[in-house]
């Protein structure tokens, strides 16, 4: 019994002593798969909310935002189609334009990029154009809070406003979205 239960001991140890994990004398390396989305196409959902100043009126006026803003990235430019559902107080419009953007700087190593933004948007329902201006920061492309300024034509209105983006084309790799801008260099070889 103790030489079976000694020969049951060594051929455990055979298998659960620690090993190289060569295959066929190689080093084992993994297969990447590559990303179904393209790497500079960037579709971010953005809300936000406004002050506005009607000419009219007494006070400023509550603005909402909901968006949609299907882009190319062209290197530190990128141009955006905007749709967009906007409720000025106290009706509600639609809108469709452009956006575009350029990056100042990334700061923090790349994590968070500094643009500068222009966009004009058509409102069907009020047949106007606001055109609006400012600067975005972000995590990445993943996140991005935008300060916004800007004038309707329509109602001969000013405001100003935040909104608040986040990148759908970032869902199947946000590590990916967040280190867009951070300078990388490969590895060295040995």
């Amino acid at each position: 019994m103790r030489r079976g239960l000694g020969a049951a001991v060594g051929v455990l140890s055979l298998f659960v002593a620690p090993r190289a994990a060569l295959a066929d004398g190689q080093e084992y390396h993994e297969a990447v798969p590559v990303p179904y989305v393209p790497p500079n196409l960037t579709v971010p959902f953005e809300y936000g909310h406004a002050a506005a100043w009607v000419e009219d009126r007494t006070g400023p006026v509550y603005r909402m935002t909901l968006g949609v803003l299907p882009g190319y990235l062209f290197g530190r430019l990128s141009v955006h189609a905007a749709l967009q559902l906007h409720y000025r107080n106290p009706d509600w419009d639609g809108g469709f334009g452009g956006r575009v953007t350029f990056l100042v700087a990334p700061l923090f190593g790349g994590l968070v990029p500094l643009r500068l933004l222009a966009e004009t948007t058509y409102l069907p329902v009020g047949r106007g154009v606001f055109a609006a201006g400012g600067v975005a920061f972000g995590l990445g492309n993943l996140i991005g809070l935008s300060l916004l300024a800007g004038d309707d034509s329509d109602r001969r209105a000013k405001f100003v406003g935040v909104r608040l983006a986040f990148e759908l084309s970032a869902l199947g790799d946000p590590v990916g979205a967040i280190t867009r801008f951070v300078p990388s260099q490969s590895a060295p070889r040995r």
